[in-house]
């Protein structure tokens, strides 16, 4: 088999993204071919339907029906929205565990699902990476989403900015993935659109929960409308050197990179 940036970002996982945790309950297994499949903490036995689906289908078999210049645009940008769903994961689980110390057993309940569903996206788009090239410039690509990272940590010192700050990423990547599926012609995909469809909701109502929490702790909104600008405007900084990846798949980024600054909500 081919290199794949699936198996690249792999090796050089630590130095540009937060380290995966260790999630309290035993809530995935490994298959032989390497990849998880989770299942949810509350009804174990029941598997997730676009798991099995995605873990189904076959890169070496199965077309995914893009052309080769719009699968060189996803490997420029997925490596940078594989960190941000990693990160998630991390920032969750950091919250699950510090409601579950204060006996906050439900908020803690829906941080751990939101921390669970965090990584199935992660494994969504490693599936997804496995039909990718390495393009040329995989090493600056990491170098910039650890720049990123880095940055977004230092700003982070408070377990409440870790939370805000991880919202407005959210919202980050489900307004990039918005734009690529509404002004693109990658639509005829039909496990690109699953794994999209799928990652766009959950962002959504996780975003809704963290600031339901968030008001909940404290936080106002202008300290969230704060958070969200910050990230907001070092995720378009992380974005612009690839703009020409946009471009590739029918998108404006122009008009993204717009959308993402003004926006005032979290």
């Amino acid at each position: 088999m081919p290199q794949n940036i699936n198996q690249t970002a792999v090796a050089e996982r630590q130095a540009a993204c937060y380290a995966t945790p260790i999630v309290d309950a035993d809530t995935s297994r490994i298959d032989d071919d390497g990849y998880k499949r989770y299942y949810s903490p509350a009804n174990a036995d029941q598997q997730d339907p676009e798991m099995e689906y995605l873990l189904g289908i076959d890169p070496a078999k199965d077309d995914l029906h893009l052309s080769d210049k719009q699968l060189h645009a996803l490997s420029r940008f997925l490596p940078s929205l594989l960190c941000g769903e990693e990160s998630a994961v991390v920032i969750f689980g950091h919250e699950s565990k510090r409601m579950s110390k204060k006996a906050q057993d439900v908020i803690a309940a829906s941080m751990a699902q939101l921390s669970l569903e965090e990584e199935r996206h992660e494994i969504m788009l490693r599936r997804l990476a496995d039909w990718l090239p390495v393009p040329g410039d995989i090493g600056d690509i990491h170098e910039r989403a650890g720049g990123f990272f880095m940055k977004l940590g230092f700003a982070s010192t408070s377990p409440e900015d870790r939370l805000a700050h991880i919202s407005a990423l959210d919202t980050c990547v489900s307004l990039t993935l918005g734009a690529l599926v509404k002004r693109s012609d990658m639509t005829r995909s039909e496990p690109f659109m699953r794994i999209v469809n799928r990652i766009r909701s959950d962002e959504s109502r996780h975003v809704r929960m963290c600031r339901k929490h968030l008001t909940e702790l404290g936080v106002s909104d202008t300290q969230m409308e704060g958070a969200g600008k910050t990230v907001r405007g070092m995720f378009v900084d992380l974005m612009e050197p690839i703009a020409d990846t946009f471009e590739d798949v029918g998108m404006d980024p122009d008009r993204l990179f717009s959308t993402l600054r003004t926006r005032t909500k979290l």
